[in-house]
């Protein structure tokens, strides 16, 4: 019999296919009592934890810009034109050409 199992017949190629067929079914059936069972999810994320899972750390960035144009209030929450870049430093047309 050659050691290749492609080629050997099919008695002894099925053989071997139900025995490591049932062995992962039994490796499957132990690792997941060893695991546990999945928890519900509890549904609790904050808006950092929902950004990251929804686009990244680039989201969060965002995200937390947001909460500092929130939290300074800037002329664009009065009325006047909102300029995103006031927290870096930059103001006007240049900051924006940027």
């Amino acid at each position: 019999m050659p050691i290749n199992p492609l080629d050997w017949t099919a008695g002894p190629f099925l053989t071997l296919y139900v025995i490591l067929a049932g062995l992962a079914c039994l490796a499957c059936f132990f690792l997941r009592e060893r695991i546990g069972r999945a928890q519900a999810p509890s549904g609790n994320l904050d808006e950092l934890q929902l950004a990251y899972l929804a686009g990244g750390p680039q989201r969060v960035a965002d995200v937390v810009a947001l909460g500092f144009m929130a939290a300074k209030a800037p002329a664009g929450a009065q009325g006047g034109s909102a300029d995103p870049a006031w927290c870096c430093g930059a103001t006007g047309a240049s900051a924006s050409a940027a």
